[in-house]
């Protein structure tokens, strides 16, 4: 997969038709288990790489589970009452105030105030550039991608701060569209814009 990816990264710009899309590999070498395209949306893999069929999602991404199970997306469980509630669109979009909310506060921790007519006051600062400060701030390697071990503090310390927990619990998962158990910085910014930070003032 690795050798496949490199080949068509260094081709692309050579090709007269163009390389319209290039599989996602985990660290070990292996096809990640979703693949995605802008144009066609997410679907499942096998272990060569191929899609499966039946498992392609325009919007969000699908379930993929190991050989012998269902590929499709999982339905309700029968009996949810006996299950733990979910992270709903509503409780993510609080989640996601809240974890910005830590973000900016970080933030004006460890930037110096500006200085206006003789005073200091603090910069206002936009949520994109907040966000870009903490991804660029976890990112020890500086390679643009986060991988688990670059974000498991930040992950420990928000299971225990952020509400609602029952997000908490998910996050990195739920941002990982490609599941190659890594963040760029696009699903990054996408973790945050996708569930509607503006939900709660609408």
């Amino acid at each position: 997969p690795l050798v496949s990816r490199t080949y068509a990264l260094q081709h692309r710009s050579s090709s007269p038709y163009g390389v319209k899309f290039v599989p996602r590999c985990r660290e070990d070498g292996t096809y990640a288990p979703v693949q995605c395209l802008e144009s066609v949306g997410c679907w499942c893999v096998n272990g060569q790489g191929k899609p499966l069929p039946n498992t392609t999602v325009q919007h969000g991404k699908p379930v993929c589970v190991k050989k012998g199970k269902s590929n499709q997306r999982r339905s309700s469980p029968r009996n949810p009452v006996r299950n733990k509630r979910s992270c709903s669109r509503m409780d993510r979009a609080v989640f996601n105030r809240n974890l910005l909310k830590l973000f900016e506060n970080e933030h004006s921790r460890v930037q110096p105030a500006q200085n206006v007519k003789g005073g200091l006051t603090a910069t206002t600062v936009s949520e994109k550039t907040v966000l870009d400060w903490k991804f660029a701030s976890i990112d020890g390697n500086r390679n643009g991608v986060l991988d688990k071990t670059e974000y498991r503090e930040l992950k420990r310390l928000i299971k225990k701060v952020v509400k609602p927990k029952r997000c908490g619990r998910s996050f990195g998962k739920s941002c990982d569209a490609d599941q190659d158990e890594r963040l760029s910085r696009l699903e990054w910014a996408n973790c945050f814009s996708k569930d509607n930070l503006t939900l709660l003032s609408g």
